[in-house]
């Protein structure tokens, strides 16, 4: 997985992978994430919270931003210890956009 994640951001650095960039629902992307992972977190009895935000659409690309958040929540998954929890949100700040992912 990592060395994937290597070779696609080495892609994109060189121009062999163009990046789509539009205006998405970052709510959206994030609950995609969430539903793609539940069962995963279910099976070592950890706690996944998305703290529910207003409904914003951002610019990116939504696959890339997608794949980031599968990656870090799947890893908190994977490294968070039984009966943990992991937290996904965003804050709206005045010209930015902080998402984050916890866990324990």
């Amino acid at each position: 997985m990592l060395v994937h994640d290597l070779l696609t951001l080495s892609q994109i650095e060189t121009g062999e992978i163009k990046m789509h960039v539009t205006s998405f629902s970052l709510k959206e992307t994030i609950e995609e994430v969430f539903d793609q992972l539940e069962n995963k977190a279910n099976k070592k009895d950890i706690t996944l919270n998305y703290k529910k935000s207003r409904g914003i659409f951002v610019l990116g690309d939504s696959h890339r931003i997608y794949q980031v958040l599968l990656n870090l929540v799947s890893n908190a998954i994977k490294y968070t210890n039984k009966n943990g929890k992991v937290k996904i949100g965003y804050t709206d700040n005045d010209d930015s956009i902080t998402i984050y992912v916890r866990d324990t």
